[in-house]
């Protein structure tokens, strides 16, 4: 569509799922809609018979009126501290979220898992590295550090959670 969001029909797609909602109690879902289309969270672009998947919905923010890839702000920061031993301990340790702005629509903030006086130095480097790699309105406005990033049992980091408890630390700073 035209904000390049994958939708797919087929004569074998579902026509219902169970998801479970804040409480945890099963309800069901018609994703369907009247013409047969299941939109995903998937954004992807089409050029003749090639499709390429381009990330997440979640995963694209609006900033200053710019569209942010958050996977490739995530993966400049991941790359810059595998580059450099001296950083290579915070590859494992940032994240990025957006968070809503009433003037940027949008901000970015990186999350730094650590206490800020054992990564302050790391987090200056890192953050001089990835400034030439992206774009002004795609640079993490805010650094925010926190005992520990939540992750699930597989180790993938839960970023809505993450999310959540970001704004709620800087909510309780305002």
């Amino acid at each position: 569509d035209p904000e390049q969001i994958l939708s797919l029909r087929s004569a074998s797609l579902l026509s219902a799922r169970i998801v479970f909602d804040s409480e945890f109690q099963p309800v069901i879902e018609f994703p369907v809609d009247g013409e047969g289309w299941f939109r995903t969270t998937d954004r992807a672009s089409a050029e003749g018979n090639r499709l390429t998947i381009l990330g997440r919905e979640g995963d694209a923010v609006k900033v200053l009126g710019e569209l942010v890839d958050l996977v490739r702000v995530r993966k400049v920061l991941e790359d810059c501290a595998s580059e450099h031993p001296e950083l290579f301990r915070l590859r494992q340790k940032t994240w990025v979220v957006a968070l809503p702005d009433r003037r940027k629509e949008n901000e970015l903030v990186l999350i730094i898992e650590g206490v800020e006086a054992d990564y302050s130095g790391a987090r200056d480097r890192l953050l001089k590295l990835v400034k030439v790699r992206l774009a002004p309105f795609e640079f993490p406005a805010q650094t925010i550090f926190i005992k520990e990033i939540p992750r699930s049992p597989l180790g993938k980091i839960l970023s809505t959670l993450l999310t959540e408890t970001v704004a709620e630390l800087r909510h309780r700073k305002m």
